[in-house]
């Protein structure tokens, strides 16, 4: 795998996986996201959210980048879940303008978590740390 600058960590809030993304975008965070979301689906995780509101140099204005982010929530959706995207207000807007609108978008980590449970408005909610566990040859999916 690549080197990256951009650092993909795991936790669950209120039971639902978060992966969030921190650092400057490149393929290598693209890859290591694709693999994440994979091995979600494998552990019969079928809601998630991504963080990006600490991601710097998100290729917004790039089509191909919109696909791959729109396939993550198909894959979740052909298991009958679902995908939210957390985003700064700058990303959300530019999201909006593009109409990508087949993306759930927050501005909030707990909002996501509200939207995907279907709650208007959530109370005390519970953030656990959680290892993502690799194989000794893999290097894209690190520990918290």
């Amino acid at each position: 795998m690549e080197n990256t600058s951009c650092t993909l960590h795991l936790h669950l809030h209120s039971g639902i996986p978060v992966l969030t993304l921190e650092g400057e975008w490149n393929e290598g965070a693209q890859k290591q996201l694709v693999e994440a979301i994979g091995y979600l689906l494998l552990t019969a995780h079928f809601e998630v959210v991504i963080n990006l509101a600490k991601a710097r140099r998100l290729p917004l204005l790039d089509l191909a980048w919109w696909r791959t982010i729109e396939t993550l929530g198909e894959r979740l959706a052909a298991h009958y879940g679902r995908l939210t995207v957390v985003g700064s207000l700058e990303q959300v807007r530019i999201a909006s303008a593009l109409r990508k609108q087949r993306l759930q978008w927050a501005l909030t980590e707990e909002e996501a978590i509200c939207h995907l449970q279907g709650l208007s408005r959530c109370g005390q909610s519970v953030v656990v740390r959680a290892h993502l566990m690799t194989r000794d040859d893999e290097t894209s999916l690190r520990p918290v």
